[in-house]
């Protein structure tokens, strides 16, 4: 008795191929020899789908069109404080983190938050060491918010999972993007865009999620703390 991959059918006899589609066939004694051994694993892990090609042409297009834009605006106001190297190094850790989060995907938005979170005192611990300026809370930290707000909306777009995975990891990098409000109303910064970008964002990724996923950020909240 023969087993066919193609045609999911048994064939009699001992034909090397199908006559349905002509595909090579399988002995069915070993199909079920494979299902009788313990280590056949019934739930095998299913790699996951994503648009690599379509997610990198987005990608591209984003960075030449930011920059684009904000190249504009500090050539039209220089006092901005808006340095084309800020903005090289902010589309740069953009590629950089969604590039590392395309090879370790099964957890993309913890990944990211936990990654906002080391970076971000690993930016302060070296504002401080060196000379304090001021630059990490001024500038990297807000656009850092920034950047992991749009790495997990990237990888909601193209890495095909349940949106209820990341909806709570979103909403907490959301929370730390409005950590620059508190820079503001202290009085500890002097360029106020950058924060003022990543509280605008925040917020407004803060209420869609209210208003459209209330009721699956508190079913995940109860999952996950078993209520």
């Amino acid at each position: 008795m023969k087993f066919c991959n193609a045609c999911k059918v048994n064939i009699k006899g001992s034909t090397q191929t199908c006559p349905l589609c002509k595909q090579p066939t399988v002995d069915l004694t070993e199909i079920k020899s494979a299902k009788n051994d313990s280590s056949f694993d019934p739930f095998p892990i299913v790699p996951l789908r994503f648009k690599q090609y379509t997610l990198l042409t987005v990608l591209t297009v984003i960075s030449v069109v930011v920059y684009g834009i904000m190249l504009f605006i500090y050539l039209k106001f220089p006092e901005s404080g808006l340095l084309p190297r800020y903005i090289f190094f902010a589309l740069l850790s953009l590629w950089l983190l969604v590039l590392a989060l395309v090879r370790k995907r099964r957890n993309v938005a913890k990944s990211v938050l936990y990654q906002l979170n080391i970076i971000s005192l690993l930016l302060l611990l070296l504002d401080k060491l060196s000379t304090w300026s001021g630059w990490s809370i001024t500038y990297a930290i807000p656009l850092l918010a920034c950047v992991a707000l749009f790495a997990i909306m990237i990888a909601i777009g193209f890495i095909q999972k349940e949106f209820g995975d990341y909806v709570l990891y979103l909403g907490a990098v959301a929370i730390v993007g409005l950590i620059p409000l508190l820079f503001i109303i202290f009085g500890w910064v002097d360029v106020l865009w950058p924060s003022i970008i990543s509280i605008v964002l925040s917020s407004i990724m803060l209420i869609l999620l209210v208003i459209f996923r209330y009721r699956l950020i508190v079913h995940e909240l109860k999952k996950r703390l078993h209520l």
